[in-house]
C-alpha cells in the first residue's frame, strides 16, 4: 500500500476535502457597556480539518490535517514514510490550506455564531441596530446598539442622528462579526447608547403638583437639541403640558433614571403650578402696552411735513411720494403723484409741464411745473393708507 500511496501522490491521483463540525451554544449578552458572547460546547465537539482521500484505495482516508494536531496519518503501517511522502508532494500544501493556526476559521462555527447573534437581537426588540461611518470608509464603521424603553411602541416617533444607518438584525450581526479578508482589513467599533430623550404629552394635577402622562404617542430623540426644538414647537392648552425627560435605561429597557429637563406649559397648568411653587413653572410674561392706534390724521401729518399741503377745491391733500414723469395716450408728458386727504382717502394728482421745458434734457423737476397749482386731482377710492 505504501508504494500505491507514493505513486498516487506523485501523479496527483488523490483529493483533499474540507470538513467541519460545531456543537457550540452561544449566549450573547451586554456587560458593562460591551457586547459579549459566552460559548459552551456540548461535548467539546467543535473542529475543522482537511482530509486526504485516495479513491483507488476504496476512498480510504489516508491522512488528516487540523490546526491543533497538524498532520496525522490514519494508516499505522509505514506511518513515517507516508508522512515524509505527503510533505514532499503538492498534497501537503493542499492539506494545510485554510487550516493555519492560530488564525484559522471554522466557517460553520462562525456562521452559527452570527445566526445566534441575529436571533438574540430579534428577540430583544427593544434594541435598535444602526451603523455609522466616522470617516466615510466602507471598511471602517461603528456598530450601534440603541436601547429603547420597554414601553416603546411602533407608533411612537424616534429621531436618530442623520449619519446613522438602520440595519436589520442579520445585517448588523454580519457587520459586527466581519473578519478581515485577504484584500481588506476591517476597523469595527461598537457603541451602546442607553441614554435618550423623550417628549411626552401630559396634564398637570394641582393637588399632587405632578404631571401625568396621557399615555399616547411619544417622541424619542438620541440627541438633546432636536428634543428641545420639539418641546418648544408644542402648543399645549389649559392644564396640559409637554415634558422633556432624559432617560437612562438598563440593558433590558427598564428605566433606571428619569430626569425632567424642561416643561412646556399650558396657561392653566402654569398658573396652578406657580401657586404650588413648582420650580419648572414659568413666570407670567409682563403685559405689553397696546400699540397706539394709527389714524388717517396721523398719517396725513407725517407726510405733510415732507411734502406740504395742497388745497384742491377746498380739500387739503398731501403727497405720499415724489412726483414722477408719465405719458398719456396721446404722447403728452405730465407729472403724477399719489396723495391722501385727512380722512386717508387716496388721490391722484397731476401737473402740466411748462411749455418752454425740453423733456429730453431735463435733469431736475424743480422748474418744470407750477408745483403749488396742480392742474388735476381726483379721489381714486375711499380707503386708508395706514400702512404707508
Amino acid at each position: 500500500m505504501l508504494k500505491k500511496i507514493i505513486k498516487n501522490l506523485e501523479t496527483g491521483n488523490y483529493r483533499v476535502e474540507y470538513r467541519e463540525h460545531c456543537d457550540c451554544r452561544f449566549y450573547w449578552h451586554l456587560d458593562d457597556g460591551e457586547l459579549d458572547c459566552d460559548i459552551q460546547s456540548t461535548d467539546g465537539d467543535c473542529w475543522f480539518d482537511n482530509i486526504l482521500i485516495m479513491d483507488d484505495l476504496g476512498g480510504k482516508r489516508i491522512a488528516t490535517y487540523d490546526a491543533y494536531f497538524g498532520l496525522t496519518v490514519q494508516i499505522t503501517d509505514d506511518e513515517q514514510e507516508i508522512i515524509n511522502a505527503i510533505k514532499d508532494s503538492d498534497a501537503y500544501q493542499k492539506l494545510t490550506d485554510g487550516i493555519n493556526s492560530p488564525g484559522a476559521n471554522n466557517d460553520l462555527h462562525d456562521r452559527r455564531k452570527r445566526e445566534a447573534l441575529a436571533k438574540w437581537l430579534s428577540e430583544n426588540d427593544h434594541l435598535q441596530t444602526y451603523v455609522y461611518y466616522p470617516r466615510d470608509f466602507a471598511n471602517e464603521y461603528v456598530c450601534v446598539l440603541l436601547v429603547l424603553p420597554h414601553y416603546y411602541l411602533k407608533a411612537d416617533h424616534l429621531q436618530i442622528p442623520a449619519h446613522w444607518y438602520p440595519k436589520n438584525a442579520k445585517e448588523w450581526a454580519e457587520m459586527f462579526l466581519q473578519k478581515d479578508t485577504d484584500g481588506t482589513k476591517y476597523d469595527i467599533g461598537f457603541e451602546l447608547v442607553n441614554q435618550i430623550y423623550e417628549t411626552d404629552y401630559r396634564y398637570y394635577n394641582p393637588h399632587t403638583d405632578m404631571t401625568t402622562s396621557y399615555g399616547g404617542i411619544k417622541n424619542f430623540f438620541v440627541d438633546l437639541q432636536p428634543a428641545e426644538a420639539d418641546l418648544k414647537a408644542r402648543r399645549p392648552k389649559g392644564i396640559n403640558c409637554y415634558e422633556l425627560n432624559k432617560l437612562t435605561l438598563d440593558y433590558d429597557g427598564t428605566i433606571m433614571k428619569a430626569n425632567c429637563i424642561a416643561i412646556n406649559w399650558g396657561s392653566e397648568a402654569a398658573k396652578e403650578a406657580r401657586k404650588n411653587g413648582n420650580r419648572f413653572a414659568p413666570e407670567p410674561e409682563p403685559e405689553k402696552e397696546p400699540e397706539p392706534k394709527v389714524t388717517p390724521e396721523m398719517v396725513f401729518e407725517r407726510y405733510s411735513k415732507k411734502y406740504g399741503i395742497y388745497i384742491w377745491q377746498g380739500i387739503e391733500l398731501t403727497l405720499i411720494q415724489d412726483p414722477f414723469l408719465r405719458e398719456d395716450d396721446f404722447g403728452y408728458h405730465y407729472y403724477y403723484a399719489a396723495a391722501i386727504d385727512r380722512k386717508g382717502n387716496g388721490w391722484s394728482v397731476k401737473w402740466e409741464i411748462l411749455p418752454h421745458v425740453v423733456i429730453e434734457t431735463h435733469t431736475d423737476a424743480g422748474d418744470h411745473c407750477d408745483w403749488a397749482n396742480p392742474v388735476f386731482a381726483k379721489m381714486d377710492e375711499e380707503k386708508f393708507y395706514l400702512y404707508l
